[in-house]
């Protein structure tokens, strides 16, 4: 299938000149503790007017549109738990994502990007995934349109608090991915119906996005298999997590991925979350983020009377 490389390195020289600022050595050695590996970040003084500056930035691009604004906070104290400022915008442009999802589907579980606005300790950062995240989770090429998603989320760091420049805080080679893949027994489109189902059905769940890859690829003049998303959360459960580190938000809610292989199997992957406990560095007396796994694969499990394919 046929890659935009010629728009993706305009946009990227474009983005470039864009946010060109006088030269800053960035000084690895203050690395803030408070952000766990694989994120690029900064600090604002202000969460609340660092979101307003975001979404005025953004509105100056057409080409990129906000799909969702989760309030964790709020969803947090609707479920009687106390969290300080935590927001999390999801952005999105297929001519972005696309060929990253072309090159492994499981990127899919990055889309759309999300920019984070929280608070760790007293600090007040805002943060979104690395490229070496990235490369290192999903063993993606450093190619123009991971570089463009780089420039891009740094361009909305710096707008967005108004700093010279970000920091990375690195990220080791991971001995796995942290995706727990199921074999579904029932077609595409019955797999992402019954699930939707699933979803909708729990009154402890709240759905935040629905994405079909395959239209976004229609979108832009490419093809690929069949791919389908579900952002989904329990606010209670996904609070006590973000209760114990805010980090934990850039991650959630919970997501769902339905792909559609070439042989006609259908396989559904979903979050380990004890990967992402692991990740955070946080352990959890009662488990937390195992219980959430097992319970997410039990219920797939009746859905589907699944059988493991790998884990």
């Amino acid at each position: 299938m046929k890659i935009y490389s010629t728009l993706y390195v305009s946009a990227f020289i474009i983005l470039l000149v864009s946010c060109k600022q006088e030269t800053n050595t960035k000084d690895i050695s203050k690395i803030d503790s408070n952000i766990s590996p694989g994120l690029i970040h900064t600090t604002t003084g202000d969460l609340q007017k660092a979101t307003d500056q975001f979404k005025s930035y953004l509105n100056t691009d057409r080409t990129i549109e906000i799909t969702n604004e989760i309030n964790h906070s709020q969803n947090a104290e609707e479920a009687g738990i106390d969290l300080d400022f935590n927001k999390v915008f999801f952005i999105d442009n297929p001519r972005y994502t696309v060929p990253l999802v072309e090159e492994n589907p499981l990127m899919a579980f990055e889309f759309p990007i999300r920019i984070g606005f929280y608070q760790v300790n007293g600090k007040k950062f805002i943060v979104a995934r690395s490229e070496e995240y990235f490369i290192n989770r999903y063993g993606l090429n450093n190619s123009a349109a991971l570089r463009s998603i780089g420039t891009l989320t740094e361009t909305f760091l710096k707008q967005s608090s108004k700093a010279e420049y970000t920091q990375v805080s690195p990220i080791d080679s991971l001995e796995a991915n942290g995706i727990i893949t199921l074999k579904s027994p029932k077609s595409f489109s019955e797999t992402v119906s019954s699930i939707q189902d699933m979803i909708e059905g729990n009154s402890d769940f709240k759905l935040f996005e629905s994405t079909n890859f395959s239209e976004d690829a229609d979108a832009i003049g490419s093809k690929f298999k069949s791919l389908h998303l579900f952002v989904f959360g329990n606010p209670k459960v996904g609070s006590e997590l973000m209760q114990k580190n805010p980090n934990f938000s850039i991650d959630l809610p919970l997501k769902i991925l339905v792909e559609d292989h070439s042989e006609g199997t259908v396989s559904i992957h979903f979050q380990d979350l004890s990967f992402t406990a692991k990740l955070h560095d946080e352990e959890f007396e009662n488990e937390l983020p195992k219980q959430i796994t097992d319970n997410l694969k039990a219920m797939l499990t009746k859905t589907f009377s699944l059988e493991p394919e790998n884990e």
